[in-house]
């Protein structure tokens, strides 16, 4: 909670600035400028979301988590309609949903494929960073949910091998991020089924036929990156 109203202090007084240094047209500033410090403002309510979901989780209860996913949902779609076609709020009436990528609407292609490109090189690195992180803290970053010796050990039997596969994420999340910019949800929403049936797939062979424990799900989660890939690059190429 403590970090999450430190960063929506930060945003909220730095907005223009990040705005600046992200060389967002001049003329949309100001409406995105608020859209940002109304996305803030809530990020401590995504914060308590994701705790107390992950806390239901981990205790075995995964239905009530996901009848809150459907109900925000819900609300989401029907508060946008309202906000925007009724109460004429325009960008703010859309904040919690993703703005329309502003290169799209201007038909400048050069820059969408600069920003892909830029986009594609920070998520990268910033695998890389995690990679490092991950590896070769994983068992200081274990120590600090637990002591117990069993539940490190498992762990950072996790974390060492999920690290050395972040890259496949970094590239996944610029790839759905680009379709998404773009306004094809389309490719995204048939890479993401492809993304929890590779999953489930692959977890159930390796826990069942191999009888993996802890190390079945990162194995798991390459799969499903390997398989978003493969569904979106084709894709991705054709368009560009």
């Amino acid at each position: 909670m403590v970090f999450s109203l430190v960063l929506s202090i930060l945003c909220i007084l730095f907005a223009h600035p990040i705005l600046t240094l992200m060389q967002v047209d001049f003329v949309i500033i100001p409406m995105t400028k608020l859209y940002l410090r109304i996305i803030f403002s809530g990020l401590i309510f995504t914060f308590m979301y994701n705790c107390f979901a992950s806390t239901l989780r981990a205790l075995g209860d995964s239905k009530s988590p996901l009848y809150f996913l459907i109900i925000s949902s819900v609300v989401n779609v029907f508060g946008d309609l309202i906000f925007v076609l009724i109460f004429h709020m325009g960008s703010e009436g859309c904040a919690m949903t993703a703005l329309m990528a502003q290169n799209k609407g201007a038909k400048k292609t050069d820059r969408i494929k600069a920003a892909f490109r830029c986009g594609m090189k920070i998520e990268l690195f910033y695998g890389i960073f995690i990679f490092f992180v991950c590896f070769f803290l994983a068992h200081p970053l274990m120590q600090l949910f637990s002591n117990d010796p069993v539940v490190c050990k498992h762990g950072v039997t996790y974390l060492k091998l999920i690290s050395l596969m972040y890259l496949f994420p970094a590239v996944t999340n610029g790839v759905q991020g680009y379709f998404r910019g773009i306004g094809d949800l389309k490719i995204t929403l048939i890479s993401s089924f492809v993304n929890m049936s590779v999953r489930v797939i692959f977890a159930a062979v390796l826990v069942f036929h191999f009888s993996l424990q802890i190390e079945a799900l990162p194995f798991s989660y390459l799969a499903r990156w390997i398989g978003m890939l493969l569904a979106e690059v084709p894709l991705l190429l054709r368009k560009f």
